[in-house]
């Protein structure tokens, strides 16, 4: 989930860390995929670094490449002759890409908003680019054209486009080591398309070229290119009993909003087992009581008796991106609406201030203390701490987000005007491929509500992010650590024993896993496949496959239970019969 900004800066990092650089400040809420490249590209025009000469050239046909590696004394010499991007189709046996026809539109517009953006994240040297530009002129060679002029869009982009790519490069004779880094590229360009929706469906390529001499990589030390290989997380997708256990003491430990919080969305995932991006766009008015809504369900309003209640939740497919509407076991239904109550008394602040926002465009909700004086008025840095529920001083405040400082009749001021700019340069505007408003979201929260040691800011509005999510349940390793919720308290088995899995290791659970556990559990239930794919918005029952996890010795018996206990005869019936049980 890419989260932006009103000032451009990144949006949330890792929930109770510094906030990273891996999210992209790029606002792409179009209607439809074409829309938003037309808004991607733009964000790619107005990138800031010169790495490829002045920022303004985006047009140009050769981009110089400036030697960002060596230290400056080195690089006026380096760049006296810097190497060069051409974005051109591959040629016919001709070393000269100057001379080959140069990509048709809007494809051409793409690769090069494409490569300023990962450089605007990471800035990188020639070859990483060149790299990247040998790829695209690959995916290029693959794609379909449309009309006469031989338009080139990137929004027809299909997965089948990436596997005939794959396929060229494996037919030109690179090696191995080529070949698994191209792909790397490959799998990244598809990711970018599918993180920000630009094509009509989700690619989702993956890199089938092997890691050069996998053979005999040692796991310990790394890859062929030296980096570490670590084990894919939620690689067991089977949640333990132990592992409930703890989520059990945890949900009556915590007393935190940053926790409870949390754990709200944890719930939330364990009954409708959404995939976290699904879960983190719903809207604040998606549940309707007795049927969907596109079956008259009524909304429920904050009295509503919800016991012996289907809930139905309406949501958007991350992959398919459609509407879908998921019913809840009424089992399940008071979880969902304590769940949906905590999350609504603790992001009520933030929700006023995200409708005042929406309401007043360019203006902020103050601090209550500010809300009746005049823009213009001077605020005293000595007030700012207070009022803004900051632990530094008001002018290193100031400093940090370059609000000026006024000298006047020996006090230090600040414009409430100039204030009210640099909170807004704070908030959050929405999500990524995400239509509605900051305001209509389920998941906001206070500014700094899940950062350890940092008091929230209600004034300003953030959305709670996937990471913060992962932090919460598997913590991060990091220069500064930061614990799961599993190891931030005490549980105990029955017995006063330290509470963990049953060889020992460490209880952990990743939000996936739960998509995993709702699947199985369902199917253990009585489920059959095509009431499953239809719970969870699938066209076909074969993603299935995937998620239902059960032991031979389970398959057998549910087979023995619906065929072969004397409700059907015939030969598959007396077939299982006859199969001796097997625990």
């Amino acid at each position: 989930m890419i989260v932006t900004r009103r000032n451009g800066a990144p949006g949330p990092g890792l929930g109770d860390r510094k906030r990273t650089k891996t999210a992209l400040a790029i606002d792409l809420r179009g209607a439809t995929p074409e829309e938003r490249l037309v808004e991607f590209i733009a964000a790619g025009r107005g990138t800031k670094r010169k790495t490829f000469g002045d920022p303004r050239g985006f047009d140009d046909r050769r981009w110089l490449v400036l030697d960002t590696s060596s230290p400056e004394i080195k690089r006026r010499k380096a760049n006296q002759n810097p190497r060069s991007l051409w974005f051109t189709e591959m040629g016919n046996g001709s070393k000269s890409a100057e001379i080959n026809p140069d990509f048709a539109q809007p494809f051409l517009d793409f690769a090069k908003a494409l490569i300023r953006l990962r450089n605007e994240t990471a800035e990188a040297g020639f070859s990483k680019h060149h790299k990247t530009l040998t790829v695209l002129r690959h995916l290029y060679a693959a794609m379909p054209r449309q009309g006469a002029d031989g338009r080139a869009d990137p929004c027809t982009l299909e997965r089948r486009s990436f596997e005939t790519a794959a396929a060229q490069m494996r037919k030109s004779g690179a090696g191995s080591g080529s070949l698994y880094v191209w792909g790397q590229e490959l799998e990244t360009i598809a990711a970018f398309l599918d993180r920000y929706e630009l094509a009509g469906s989700v690619i989702g390529y993956r890199n089938s070229a092997p890691p050069p001499d996998a053979s005999v990589i040692d796991p310990g030390r790394g890859d062929a290119s030296g980096r570490s290989r670590r084990p894919k997380e939620g690689t067991d997708r089977h949640i333990s009993d132990r592992a409930w256990e703890a989520l059990g003491q945890i949900s009556r430990l915590i007393t935190e909003d940053a926790d409870r919080y949390r754990m709200a969305a944890v719930m939330l995932l364990a009954v409708g087992g959404w995939r976290i991006n699904e879960l983190l766009k719903l809207a604040a008015e998606v549940s309707f009581l007795d049927a969907p809504l596109s079956q008259g369900g009524r909304p429920i309003d904050q009295d509503a008796d919800v016991s012996d209640t289907t809930i139905w939740i309406r949501y958007r497919l991350s992959k398919e991106r459609r509407w879908h509407e998921k019913p809840i076991p009424r089992i399940a239904s008071e979880i969902v609406w304590q769940a949906y109550r905590e999350i609504e008394r603790i992001s009520a602040p933030s929700r006023e201030a995200a409708r005042f926002m929406d309401a007043n465009p360019g203006r902020v909700l103050l601090p209550p203390a500010w809300r009746e004086l005049d823009r213009d008025c001077l605020i005293s840095l000595s007030d700012l701490p207070r009022n803004l529920l900051i632990s530094k001083h008001g002018r290193g405040w100031a400093e940090t987000h370059e609000v000026p400082v006024v000298e006047f009749e020996g006090g230090s001021f600040v414009s409430l005007r100039d204030i009210e700019k640099a909170l807004l340069a704070q908030q959050a505007t929405g999500i990524a491929g995400c239509s509605l408003e900051l305001h209509e979201l389920l998941f906001i929260m206070p500014l700094h509500l899940c950062f350890k040691d940092r008091q929230p800011k209600p004034h300003v509005v953030e959305i709670l992010d996937e990471n913060q999510i992962r932090v919460f349940l598997t913590g991060a390793d990091d220069i500064n650590p930061v614990h799961s919720i599993f190891k931030r308290f005490p549980l105990h088995n029955a017995d006063g024993s330290p509470l963990t899995e049953v060889d020992g290791s460490e209880i952990r659970i990743t939000s996936h896993q739960f998509r995993h556990f709702v699947s199985t559990e369902a199917i253990k239930n009585g489920s059959g496949h095509f009431a499953l794919a239809e719970y969870f918005g699938r066209r076909s029952i074969r993603p299935n496959r995937a998620y239902v996890h059960l032991s031979e010795h389970e398959k057998m018996t549910m087979a023995r239970e619906r065929f072969g206990a004397g409700t059907f005869e015939g030969p598959m019936a007396e077939a299982l019969r006859l199969v001796p049980v097997v625990a």
